[in-house]
């Protein structure tokens, strides 16, 4: 196993613009070592025939695939990006995740160097919302509370809990890729249980007494952004709410009307 390095798995779904930026987000700014796996849904519109021509990337095409909903299908595309990495570090990372800060993938690995039992590191949710009114939904759950408390006075935004906020999402999520396969373990949702993607395989590692690593939601900004729901948005077909199909393309609207995203669709040298 290549010692230090990182596959970046991405499950992907008909988001050609989003996908564009993530791609050329990540080679604009991020140092080697790592590699990209793209893992496709089966999507059925020009972001394939992009996705094609990225010459850095390794992609997987889902070609036939029945997808029973849209968290079995990025939870099985991370499976199928898990059973093809032979690198030490394994980051799930959403498709509507834009790159900026060259010191991201740095500052997620740097914990795991002296912590054997550390598994995994990342954040919960990651929307624009103010500490008050994460605070006010909260109010009705004391011990949710206190957990956010806890959470999110660290002067890092770095911290290792035992019982952190929430579990830590597959937005931007580093693991140790021998623990996930030593374990068997998996990123399927369980719908029994309403688990969504990834939180199963997070109680799961936490159940065996591996270490968990938690950034706020703030620290984790600092260093990428995401787009929530983008892929949903961009395809109601997938069942989002109207509310949440509108509110997201006004924040899509938003987004790639900042500067520094209309330069990456431009600069079609970072598919090379």
């Amino acid at each position: 196993m290549n010692d230090g390095k990182v596959t970046i798995a991405i499950p992907h779904f008909q988001t050609l613009e989003l996908i564009t930026v993530c791609l050329r987000s990540i080679r604009k700014v991020t140092p080697p070592p790592y590699e990209v796996l793209v893992i496709d849904n089966g999507s059925r519109d020009d972001s394939l025939d992009y996705l094609r021509s990225v010459k850095w990337i390794k992609l997987i095409e889902r070609n036939g695939v029945s997808i029973r909903t849209g968290s079995w299908a990025h939870g099985s595309a991370l499976d199928i990006g898990l059973a093809q990495t032979d690198t030490e570090f394994f980051l799930a990372l959403h498709s509507d995740v834009f790159v900026k800060h060259p010191d991201w993938l740095k500052r997620l690995v740097m914990p795991f160097q002296n912590q054997a039992r550390l598994a995994c590191a990342g954040s919960g949710k990651l929307e624009e919302i103010s500490s008050a009114y994460r605070v006010m939904k909260k109010l009705g759950d004391f011990r949710g509370m206190l957990r956010f408390v806890k959470a999110h006075v660290s002067p890092t935004g770095v911290r290792h809990v035992d019982n952190p906020p929430e579990y830590i999402r597959t937005i931007c999520a580093l693991y140790r890729t021998a623990i996930l396969k030593r374990e068997r373990l998996s990123f399927l949702p369980v719908a029994e249980r309403e688990f969504t993607s990834g939180q199963a395989l997070y109680y799961e590692l936490v159940g065996k007494g591996y270490f968990t690593l938690y950034f706020s939601p703030g620290e984790l900004r600092k260093m990428i952004d995401h787009l929530n729901h983008g892929t949903m948005v961009l395809n109601p077909s997938l069942g989002a709410r109207s509310r949440t199909i509108a509110s997201g393309m006004r924040r899509l609207r938003k987004k790639f009307n900042d500067a520094a995203i209309k330069s990456i669709l431009e600069d079609s040298s970072l598919d090379r």
